[in-house]
């Protein structure tokens, strides 16, 4: 199927500039961030190939450059994302858990998802994993929590409602627990 794009500039550059942009910034946002890459590597990535793209003088220049960066991407994901030794079973866990952070998440929910015994999935989970289910999905709903603390404006009260953590001092326990800081204080540090 071939899609005309709309116009967004008065020049083929531009243009191409332009669309460059849009396409590498949802390549991120709606691939890279969810397929596991560490949001402020991402952020970082789209801001520096923004940067190339904006000194590139030639539509080819262009088009070298998104081949390479949709490559980068691919990559950088391929590597954090899931390892080698992680059964179909607990994948499909993981994809569930990280798919529903913003939901009541019960760890029969997650079980569900699989044709096993809770006490074959909890075991295979977690000698695969490291960790625990629970502490999967925690873990899960905090690094949500820092993506939104940074590139959004919610509040902690919207954050915490969102992630459906039981109260907001609940929520706020949790992270500074996690990561040595209070919510309020990691926004203010990472905030750009």
């Amino acid at each position: 199927m071939h899609l005309t794009p709309g116009t967004m500039a008065d020049t083929p550059l531009r243009q191409a500039k332009n669309l460059f942009i849009g396409s590498i910034t949802k390549i991120a946002v709606l691939g890279a961030i969810p397929g596991g890459l560490d949001i402020e590597l991402a952020y970082q990535l789209i801001d520096s190939y923004v940067q190339e793209c904006e000194k590139a003088t030639s539509l080819t220049d262009i088009d070298r450059l998104n081949y390479s960066c949709v490559m980068d991407f691919c990559r950088r994901v391929a590597a954090c994302s899931i390892p080698a030794n992680i059964s179909s079973e607990v994948l499909k866990c993981i994809s569930y858990i990280r798919d529903h952070t913003n939901e009541n998440i019960r760890i029969e929910d997650v079980i569900s998802q699989t044709n096993r015994s809770s006490a074959y999935i909890l075991r295979k989970f977690k000698n695969e994993v490291g960790i625990s289910m629970g502490a999967f999905i925690s873990k899960c709903k905090l690094e949500d929590a820092k993506e939104l603390l940074v590139f959004t404006q919610m509040s902690l009260s919207e954050i915490s409602s969102y992630l459906c953590y039981s109260s907001q001092s609940y929520f706020q326990n949790l992270f500074k627990k996690e990561y040595g800081v209070t919510p309020m204080n990691y926004r203010k540090k990472h905030n750009y």
